[in-house]
């Protein structure tokens, strides 16, 4: 398979893009963790609000059974205690649901960052670079398993500009058909610098 193109130019554009994918997709990852650790910091009021509100149920909690052994009266002074704790208990149960509230939201910001800016670009790069390798890895097999550069020549004169075309004969098609092997040289080069292949060795 071929990655990679022959000719050192195109060969280095195609690193240099590679490398701009790694070191893009690398600064939105970690701008996707920035935003989740700042979106988490909001967390800290519930988590606080929880804490303070388990922290006074069971305090509220221990005031209730110690009122409870009052003699005679007891029962009567242990509900207020005991309803004053479940209330707190609520209040400890809404703080933790703000905590994963913010916490939700902190995810799905950042995997939304990381979809849209990182799986974007490496999906079109990754479009890109497997047509590449296809359309390359053939060119490459078939040029080196046969010495007949004449289906590139073809191919160049249906895939070429015709600005490009007229460069190398005033009518290229006639010299295709002709055979002229200077004009199918010329025609197969364009076919394969298309791929940033060199000529057939040889």
């Amino acid at each position: 398979m071929r990655w990679y193109a022959e000719q050192p130019a195109r060969a280095t554009r195609q690193v240099l893009a590679d490398l701009f994918v790694l070191v893009w997709s690398a600064l939105w990852i970690w701008a996707a963790s920035w935003v989740f650790d700042l979106v988490n910091k909001l967390a800290t009021p519930g988590q606080k609000l929880e804490n303070g509100a388990t922290s006074l149920a069971s305090s509220l909690s221990d005031a209730g059974q110690r009122a409870n052994g009052v003699p005679v009266v007891g029962d009567s002074l242990s509900r207020p205690f005991e309803s004053a704790s479940q209330a707190s208990t609520q209040v400890a149960e809404a703080g933790q649901g703000l905590q994963d509230g913010v916490r939700n939201l902190a995810w799905l910001l950042a995997i939304l960052i990381v979809v849209l800016a990182v799986g974007t670009v490496v999906a079109l790069w990754l479009a890109l670079r497997l047509h590449y390798l296809r359309q390359a890895t053939a060119a490459s097999r078939l040029r080196d398993a046969n010495p007949d550069t004449d289906l590139f020549a073809l191919r160049a004169l249906v895939q070429q500009p015709l600005a490009t075309l007229v460069k190398v004969d005033q009518d290229p098609a006639a010299a295709w058909r002709r055979g002229d092997p200077p004009v199918v040289a010329k025609l197969a080069e364009l076919e394969l610098n298309r791929w940033g292949l060199r000529a057939r060795p040889g």
